[in-house]
């Protein structure tokens, strides 16, 4: 144990020494919004500057009245002898609209040429126009008061309320839950993988330097191991920290001068879309006070500190069988496959639906849980589901490392040529 500790300790402070550590986790919380809040104000600029494509059209049903532009397309109709299509080829439209007539009062197979792939935000707004013309004609043809239309359509705002089981009430917010979800999860996902090669990385050069030989004649292998993936483990969770309070000296920061701009005179000089978007993000901020930070936050360092040594151990494994980054690739791959798979099914699963079969099984499964159990806790998740996806983790988490530990001792002392899946199985079945 106290060779643990000690190689631990020695990776710990050569990295968190680097000069490049200090530059990554201080700029990182920085950089990052500001290159966010620099694309969205761009994409924004470039749609404000962006003039009105024009949009060849034939309809053939005579229902709709092309004279009414959207913002992004103005329409110029055409006749029937016209040929739209040596039109459209002369580069200088933007598509070609070709409304068939109707059959049986439905109106089918309206198509758009192209000469480039439109995207969906084109189509989507060309249907925007045609349905909402579709509809006004069908309101004159009806004789319906537009006025009674129009109160028939009404948005209805929604206040998320949590209740306890003792009748306790807390506001909530799905996006906020959404979010919290996401970040969550894909933060265990980027220090799984980024410190991971860096343990990887790690042994393949003090293998390849003959650092590893004198090393070996003072620690166990198994203690050699553990150590170095402890000690990076180490590492992210104290980046990890850092950017935690960081972030919250930040919210603390806006919370005060939103409030303070809230009760004086500001808030009047600083104009409708500023009060409206403090006004938003300070009730959000009343529903992340509600949030269990300990409770979520305990969960996420268990999950954190289980799936980095789990899957830490594979990467260490993988550095001490092969001489180079490059021959590690075809181990890697099957390796990180688990935790890609587990990222996009909480996208597309766990997020949406997270108490379903695929969610359950996604953060019940060892090699998937640390992400997907992660955006799943924030939704709520029974204690036995929770229970019963750490002891899997933690058992073939102990299971790994007994793995892992017999491929690094015999891949360690390996030199020359390259190292099959086969080769490796035979190491931990063998032990040779």
């Amino acid at each position: 144990m106290k060779q643990i500790f000690l190689i631990l300790q020695k990776e710990f402070s050569t990295r968190v020494k680097k000069r490049s550590f200090l530059i990554a986790t201080l700029l990182t919380p920085i950089l990052l919004p500001l290159f966010l809040f620099g694309v969205t104000y761009m994409g924004v600029k470039d749609i404000e500057k962006e003039q009105p494509k024009e949009v060849l059209v034939l309809d053939e049903s005579g229902l709709f009245d092309f004279t009414v532009n959207s913002a992004r397309y103005y329409f110029t109709p055409l006749t029937p002898e016209q040929d739209a299509k040596a039109l459209l080829r002369e580069e200088t439209h933007f598509a070609y609209l070709h409304i068939p007539p109707m059959k049986n009062n439905l109106l089918e197979g309206v198509s758009v040429f192209s000469l480039q792939n439109l995207t969906l935000n084109d189509i989507s707004e060309i249907k925007v126009v045609l349905e909402s013309q579709w509809r006004s004609d069908a309101m004159a043809r009806l004789q319906l008061d537009p006025l009674i239309i129009q109160s028939l359509d009404n948005k209805v705002d929604i206040n998320l309320v949590m209740l306890s089981k003792e009748g306790d009430e807390k506001n909530a917010d799905a996006a906020v839950t959404f979010g919290v979800a996401y970040v969550l999860s894909f933060l265990i996902y980027m220090f799984v993988l980024i410190y991971g090669a860096q343990v990887m990385q790690g042994v393949i050069e003090e293998k390849t330097g003959k650092i590893v030989e004198i090393m070996l004649s003072i620690v166990k292998p198994f203690s050699l191991m553990m150590g170095k993936v402890m000690g990076v483990a180490a590492v992210g969770l104290f980046q990890f920290a850092i950017w935690v309070m960081m972030l919250v000296l930040i919210f603390v920061g806006i919370s005060f001068w939103g409030i303070t701009m809230q009760g004086g005179e500001g808030m009047a000089a600083s104009g409708d879309v500023s009060q409206g978007i403090l006004a938003v993000f300070l009730s959000k901020m009343q529903v992340i006070k509600e949030i269990p930070f300990l409770k979520i936050g305990g969960i996420f360092l268990f999950y954190f500190a289980a799936g980095f040594m789990l899957y830490g151990a594979f990467f260490a494994a993988i550095g001490s069988a092969v001489e180079s980054a490059q021959d590690a690739q075809q181990f890697v791959f099957p390796v990180t496959m688990p935790m890609i798979l587990s990222l996009i099914g909480s996208m597309s699963f766990v997020m949406q639906n997270p108490s379903g079969t695929v969610s359950f099984w996604l953060s019940i499964f060892p090699l998937t849980a640390p992400v997907s159990m992660v955006a799943r806790i924030s939704f709520g998740v029974p204690l036995w589901e929770l229970l019963l996806s750490m002891s899997l983790l933690v058992l073939t988490t102990l299971g790994m490392l007994w793995v892992a530990g017999k491929i690094f001792r015999i891949g360690l002392l390996t030199q020359g040529g390259k190292v099959s899946f086969k080769q490796l199985v035979k190491w931990v079945v063998y032990g040779s």
